[in-house]
């Protein structure tokens, strides 16, 4: 057995030529006499793994020369006087050096994994194989006299990946963080060939930064924060194959908006809206059908905390908290359908298009927990819930009613 690992950053050429090269490669041997009497076959794998991570620093143009780390979020004195610096420098410098700078410090990474396996051959590898950078061991090659024996299993596998991110400064604290990923596998095992190829794109992140406080949301809420995650993929498979026999395309905001803050008199609320849509393509002896299937998730919470001390009216009745009291109320609605499309037979249009499933559900609970004293405690629990079937307009619905109390003398 042996290993290699190598790596080396060159630091020569200034800001924009400063790549990082980092390559492993590793080679194990298995002789034993599980394989044979005499020791003479193997059992043999090695890998390889190669990187390249390169930092392209498009935020130094806005500022002229080291990018200075820019406040996000709600300012403290000390941040407003940072960020009136920052602006003074940003605005002596020429407009499209100010447009381009936004696109922040793009961080890309590039690999190269590649794997092979035999579990029975005769004969010495050569070098290149021995030292991990050549998937054959030198099968046909005189040199090596390398050949495979009854029983052999073979598999090699090459996964080549490329990514990219960066945060964009959209101004007032808020920023897009966005990702790209692409990559390619080829993997073969006993003669079978197989081929899948991934790609994200587009895949971002809003933070709103300040603007929730300009669109005046303070109005009502304190500390308000909106959020949106955006992702799209798309996996492409070829199945011994050189045309597609299947692809899945998804796209999904995670959520579409994403909402938190604190009502004046305290409660917290949060609020999500999520959206998820799967797309699968399959081809089999010519003929393409498209699964479809669609996610929609609405989640709204309230939550209120009470501490010792405070006053609060239950059953029409003030009473001071003598330890804590929570209540929470949550809301859920789901809907989810699913359907298939075909061409229909003897290549007639429109194509059938066939509902699987659909159904949605409707969740409301209501939580509390209470200590009036050291001797009282206890919590309370009401939910319902609703689930329909839109196909055939079944409909179920359940209540659930929990109280526990604990005196303690």
């Amino acid at each position: 057995r042996q290993s290699f690992d190598a790596r080396t950053a060159v630091q020569r050429f200034g800001p924009w030529v400063k790549p990082t090269l980092s390559m492993t490669t590793n080679y194990n041997q298995n002789n034993g006499p599980e394989l044979s009497a005499d020791l003479s076959v193997r059992a043999v794998t090695n890998g390889m793994n190669l990187s390249v991570n390169w930092q392209l620093p498009f935020d130094r143009l806005a500022y002229g020369g080291t990018a200075p780390r820019t406040p996000v979020g709600r300012l403290s004195a000390a941040d407003s006087a940072k960020l009136d610096t920052l602006r003074r420098r940003r605005s002596e410098q020429p407009l499209w050096r100010r447009i381009v700078g936004r696109l922040g410090n793009v961080s890309t990474d590039t690999r190269l994994n590649r794997n092979s396996q035999y579990s029975r051959i005769a004969g010495t590898p050569d070098l290149l194989y021995l030292v991990g950078l050549r998937s054959d061991p030198g099968f046909g090659a005189d040199t090596t006299g390398v050949r495979t024996l009854a029983g052999n299993f073979a598999s090699r596998s090459e996964d080549v990946s490329t990514s990219a991110n960066t945060r964009v400064d959209l101004g007032l604290g808020a920023a897009v963080t966005a990702r790209l990923e692409w990559g390619q596998r080829h993997s073969e095992a006993s003669g079978s060939r197989n081929r899948s190829d991934r790609l994200r794109f587009p895949d971002f992140e809003v933070n709103y930064g300040r603007v929730p406080d300009a669109i005046r949301l303070k109005r009502f809420f304190n500390n308000p924060t909106l959020r949106t995650i955006f992702g799209r993929s798309v996996s492409t498979d070829f199945v011994n194959a050189d045309t597609k026999t299947r692809e899945t395309r998804s796209s999904e905001w995670r959520p579409l908006v994403g909402f938190t803050g604190d009502l004046k008199h305290g409660a917290r609320t949060d609020l999500r809206v999520e959206r998820r849509v799967t797309q699968s393509d399959e081809s089999f002896l010519g003929a393409n059908s498209v699964r479809t299937d669609r996610f929609t998730d609405v989640q709204f919470s309230l939550s209120r905390s009470y501490s010792q001390g405070q006053k609060i009216v239950l059953m029409g009745k003030e009473t001071t908290v003598r330890q804590r009291v929570d209540l929470g109320f949550t809301a859920t609605y789901s809907r989810t359908n699913a359907e298939l499309e075909r061409p229909a037979a003897g290549g007639a249009t429109p194509p059938i298009r066939q509902k699987l499933t659909a159904n949605d559900q409707l969740s409301a609970n209501l939580t509390g927990a209470y200590g009036f004293s050291d001797n009282v405690t206890g919590n309370l629990a009401l939910g319902f819930r609703q689930d329909r079937n839109l196909l055939t307009t079944i409909t179920t619905r359940s209540l659930r009613i929990e109280l526990r109390a604990q005196f303690t003398f």
